[in-house]
């Protein structure tokens, strides 16, 4: 249709190359059948997805003692540098967002700042008695359940995260896992905020016109 207006958004925590390149690429190659095909911001930047994360992690722990509970929130990472800044700054958000009494880490399994062993690790071996473990990905897949329960429960010794546990802090870190009680979230998905937020950015997409497709050449 040349007279309509199409609108892609990513269902993705940030821009990274899949925004980049391949949802450019796709968009480019069809632009010819409409009048405009525009792209909308992933869910990140947007500060509104701190207020969510703090509204259902607080309902989670309504009953929960914080003086003795940490909360690692679990990002995927990517080597793009513009990603990985904005990672950092996620990281600063959420632990202050969590901060005393809690104890709040933020850390990557696919990059290494920060990578997710270090907050991790810091928080099993810090005396807590439980872990909240916040996915800061839109879906609890793969990595959750084979890469950080690989490690926190199933203890695999073929396990990156496990490894990396075990080199920095020994044995233990085994004794301390088996005392630790672990609260799973889900992904970021499963709360009705963060796809108004996707909701949102669709439609500034669809009135401001901004991030056309064919402006990314």
């Amino acid at each position: 249709d040349p007279d309509l207006v199409v609108v892609i958004t990513p269902i993705f925590m940030l821009e990274g190359q899949v925004v980049k390149r391949d949802i450019v690429e796709a968009a480019r190659e069809c632009e010819h059948r409409f009048k405009e095909i525009r792209i909308a911001r992933p869910l990140l930047p947007d500060g509104r997805i701190y207020e969510v994360v703090r509204h259902e992690v607080a309902s989670r722990m309504k009953n929960v003692p914080p003086a003795a509970t940490g909360i690692i929130f679990v990002g995927h990472g990517t080597p793009d540098d513009d990603a990985a800044r904005l990672y950092g700054e996620c990281a600063r958000q959420l632990t202050s967002l969590f901060a005393s009494p809690f104890r709040a880490a933020f850390g990557n399994l696919e990059s290494p700042a920060p990578y997710l062993g270090e907050g991790v690790g810091e928080l099993i071996m810090s005396g807590i008695g439980r872990l909240l473990v916040q996915p800061f990905m839109i879906v609890h897949g793969v990595h959750m359940h084979d890469d950080v329960k690989g490690a926190l429960e199933e203890q695999d010794p073929d396990n990156r995260l496990y490894r990396f546990l075990l080199d920095r802090w020994g044995e233990p870190v085994k004794q301390r896992l088996r005392e630790i009680h672990r609260i799973y979230m889900p992904g970021l998905g499963a709360y009705p905020g963060v796809f108004h937020i996707f909701a949102d950015h669709t439609l500034e997409a669809l009135s401001a016109g901004a991030s056309p497709a064919r402006q990314e050449r």
